[in-house]
């Protein structure tokens, strides 16, 4: 995980579990940024939340959690960021922060961990160019992203279940984090460090 790549100090070969850069709707919006089928990419947003049972550790929320979503951020715009400014709830996993990119793209992130227990994970993703927008958030509705909500007398599930995986995933996160696993499975995670020292400077710099 990338708060425990931030102090590793071994020589062997890992990839570091970067799982948002893994998510689908990544991935399509940084192949519609190269081939500009939607122009130029003009800002990003992230809005993710979960409930207050599934909160992380505050290392891991900040280090492993925001610190992903930076890495999709960065993966998609291909610019070095000139700044980041976050505003924290103190002494719970929620923040707001805006961060600016070298070549003009913006990026907001809304990040929570504090939702009732009986609600799910969340996770969405606008990018907005000067020529369209690429989002995964339902115009209506607040569960109905890409996958299959599953609900009976007993309970409530959000499957996603795509062509590569072997079984569904129960929520975005756990989808976005099989994906890199298959990807490492299949030779195609991106290895070493990356940019994780970089980014955790970066959150640290701004907390």
């Amino acid at each position: 995980m990338p708060h425990e790549a931030v102090d590793y100090k071994g020589n062997e070969d890992f990839c570091v579990a970067l799982y948002w850069r893994y998510f689908p709707i990544i991935r399509k919006a940084r192949n519609y940024k190269l081939n500009g089928k939607c122009g130029t990419l003009c800002s990003m947003r992230f809005s993710a939340s979960r409930p207050a049972k599934n909160a992380l550790p505050e290392k891991e929320f900040l280090y492993s959690h925001l610190l992903s979503i930076l890495d999709a951020a960065q993966f998609v715009a291909e610019s070095s960021y000139v700044s980041l400014t976050i505003s924290r709830l103190e002494g719970k996993n929620n923040l707001f922060a805006l961060a600016m990119f070298e070549n003009g793209v913006s990026v907001e992130i809304e990040l929570n961990e504090m939702l009732p227990d009986s609600m799910p994970d969340i996770a969405f993703f606008w990018a907005n160019f000067d020529g369209g927008c690429v989002t995964n958030q339902p115009l209506i509705g607040y569960l109905n992203y890409e996958g299959l909500l599953q609900a009976d007398g007993n309970g409530m599930q959000m499957i996603c279940k795509d062509s590569i995986q072997g079984e569904a995933a129960v929520g975005p996160y756990a989808w976005m984090k099989q994906r890199f696993e298959l990807d490492v499975k299949r030779g195609d995670a991106f290895a070493g460090i990356l940019n994780t020292r970089e980014l955790a400077e970066l959150i640290a710099r701004s907390l």
